[in-house]
């Protein structure tokens, strides 16, 4: 959120906009009129959350790939799912997507990733990878100090979740199951 400050000297009177947000420097611009400020901050904002805005700021430069490497290594091995885990991460790891430099990503990048998906998986499945992904980049700017200018999975829509099956067990169904499941049947096959 910008901050619109007064500032007076002699007879003259600017307005400074000042916008701070979580992962970006500190934006400061003076204006003649608050009208100007005010619409300076609000299409800055608006620039910074689509990444479109460039200042200097340094970026991560490792791609998605080495970051994904780097959290399956030392961050999964701790889990209580860690093998499915590590199998999520293996699959991100060989998309295209995984080539593309970690500071640099942008919600347009896991759209796009997030639309191929849907057409191979259950929402469910690529609503579980894109939450991965966004502690990736949670754990990425809280825990290693990466420069990056947020999270943008945050910015992006998730699937629905599927419907829950509801299925019941047909007329003998249950007999065949217990039986399939016996100690008898167990040890001699």
């Amino acid at each position: 959120m910008a901050t619109i400050t007064r500032k007076q000297s002699k007879d003259i009177i600017k307005w400074q906009a000042r916008i701070r947000l979580s992962n970006y420097p500190t934006i400061t611009k003076t204006f003649n009129l608050k009208s100007h400020a005010l619409a300076w901050a609000r299409e800055t904002e608006i620039q910074i959350e689509k990444g479109l805005l460039t200042t200097g700021y340094e970026k991560a430069e490792e791609t998605l790939g080495e970051v994904l490497k780097r959290y399956l290594s030392e961050v999964t091995p701790s889990k209580r799912g860690h093998k499915v885990e590590a199998i999520r991460l293996k699959k991100l790891m060989r998309d295209p997507m995984a080539a593309t430099k970690f500071g640099y990503l942008k919600p347009s990048h896991l759209i796009k990733y997030r639309n191929q998906r849907l057409r191979e998986v259950s929402g469910s499945t690529v609503k579980k990878e894109l939450s991965l992904i966004s502690h990736v980049f949670e754990t990425a700017n809280k825990e290693w100090d990466m420069p990056m200018n947020g999270n943008p999975v945050r910015l992006i829509s998730k699937p629905k979740e599927n419907k829950p099956r509801d299925r019941r067990l047909e007329d003998g169904e249950e007999e065949r199951l217990l039986l399939l499941s016996s100690p008898q049947v167990l040890c001699h096959s």
